[in-house]
């Protein structure tokens, strides 16, 4: 289309089939490469009819002119720089650079070539090369492990294997059988997986193949799918950003899991199935239930990936920018957060800080109370009794320190010579002239006070030194 001002625009093509670029030749002819067919035509700026001028590429979506006349042309797919004559098409392969090619330019004889990651390279004579800038990633979106270990990166237009200290790509936006931009991955087998797309669709892949098989969204698109994963009895569940939906996939049916949710993007299930959602715009994490959601953890900025790793869940908080740890045994065992929370304390934005925690409704069972917890985290458990008290305070496999509170100065001192640690504190009380040292799993042996030197004497023991009494 052309235009000059104050006169209506002329039309000289239409329905082009993915045009990406325009360029004047020496010729005086408008060249133009055509993603949809990988070829390069070229048409008078008065109109008239378009002429092929080079065919069977690798998806070209730049056109340029060097000094000599010929098109310089980069391939988005193949990843190659080609030099092509105009006059008969023949091509000359320039340098092979990764996949995602997207512009050229010439700079007093100086070619040089961007990609979507962001990296310009300077094509150098004999097919060398030399970067410019580097390049990095786009929106990476998701991560998966494959069975054999692998990581692999969802970046959008690209899908990317971590191997040997680098990306290696396995797919992009221009491969045959590329499900799309890419926001959510799962592997579900060797060189398989299922994907949520930007433009709604839930899709088997295989790259190795160039299979893809949409599953559910095909005839009507989901509203903004990002994470996706696979229960363990094959249900597929994704999360519909754009309506609040959790979405379970299965057979060509589809049915809803949950509803109402305020931007929905994470995806995860536990080892016994159960499956958690992260709420980015509740501040959230929920676990689906048969009736609907229950809050797991909640106080975050904006919670969107997930991961299980044992019996903890980490959470990406990309408002607040930190990893978040939550215990999945501390909460389906039913312990209340009764102050503090994850994340850090008010006030502070970086740095390694917890806040302050309390919880409450916790037996002795559970595996909160049982485990050392090295930071500000504090466990309430009610007790019936003074028998019952000692009796819970002694259920542990471990015993550096214990301490006892009362205003009955008497019975305290009674409860704290019933309890099995290494060191007693009464009301508060301490004192480093006093022996430290653990019972069972923490350890034997005193350090402070006249025990403490004891540990660096040694001890000798004399037999025979009494005369014996029949002598006497």
């Amino acid at each position: 289309m052309t235009n000059t001002i104050g006169t209506p625009p002329r039309i000289l093509l239409e329905n082009i089939e993915q045009p990406t670029a325009m360029e004047v030749g020496p010729d005086g002819l408008l060249y133009y490469p055509v993603m949809g067919t990988n070829e390069i035509w070229r048409i008078h700026p008065d109109g008239g009819e378009p002429e092929r001028g080079a065919g069977d590429l690798g998806v070209p979506d730049s056109v340029k002119f060097d000094a000599d006349g010929f098109t310089v042309s980069t391939q988005v797919a193949s990843g190659q720089v080609l030099r092509i004559d105009p006059r008969n098409g023949e091509k000359t392969l320039l340098a092979q650079l990764n996949p995602g090619l997207d512009n050229c330019t010439l700079v007093n004889g100086r070619l040089f070539v961007s990609n979507f990651t962001g990296e310009i390279t300077e094509i150098l004579p004999g097919g060398e090369t030399r970067t410019t800038l580097p390049g990095g990633l786009n929106w990476p979106l998701d991560l998966t492990v494959g069975p054999d270990g692998t990581l692999f990166v969802a970046d959008g237009t690209y899908f990317y294997a971590a191997r040997d200290g680098g990306l290696e790509t396995v797919g992009m936006l221009f491969h045959p059988g590329y499900p799309g931009f890419v926001r959510g991955v799962t592997a579900t087998g060797p060189g398989e997986f299922v994907v949520a797309t930007s433009g709604g669709q839930t899709t088997r892949w295989r790259p190795d193949s160039a299979e893809s098989e949409i599953l559910a969204g095909g005839e009507t698109p989901f509203d903004q799918l990002y994470g996706i994963a696979v229960a363990p009895g094959g249900l597929i569940v994704t999360a519909e950003f754009g309506t609040g939906r959790v979405i379970g996939v299965r057979g060509g049916g589809v049915e809803v899991l949950a509803s109402g949710l305020d931007r929905p993007l994470g995806v995860v299930f536990t080892g016994d199935g159960r499956c958690r959602v992260s709420e980015s715009g509740a501040g959230r994490v929920v676990a689906v239930t048969a009736s609907g959601v229950d809050t797991v953890v909640d106080g975050l900025h904006t919670p969107q990936g997930l991961l299980i790793r044992g019996s903890e869940l980490l959470v990406v908080d990309s408002g607040a920018k930190n990893l978040v740890a939550v215990d999945l045994e501390t909460k389906d065992e039913g312990a209340t957060v009764v102050a503090g929370g994850p994340g850090r304390p008010d006030g502070l934005d970086k740095g390694f800080y917890v806040r302050p925690t309390v919880f409450a409704d916790v037996t002795n069972d559970r595996t909160i109370a049982r485990e050392e917890i090295f930071g500000p985290v504090l466990v309430i458990i009610g007790y019936r009794d003074i028998d019952d008290a000692v009796a819970i305070a002694n259920d542990t496999e471990y015993g550096l320190a214990g301490f006892v509170a009362g205003r009955d100065l008497a019975q305290a001192r009674a409860v704290a010579r019933r309890l099995r640690a290494g060191s007693i504190g009464i009301n508060g009380g301490f004192d480093f002239a006093a022996p430290f040292g653990g019972y069972q799993r923490s350890g034997n042996g005193r350090e402070w006070g006249a025990a403490g030197f004891e540990e660096y004497l040694e001890v000798k023991g004399i037999l025979g030194y009494a005369p014996d009494a029949a002598e006497v």
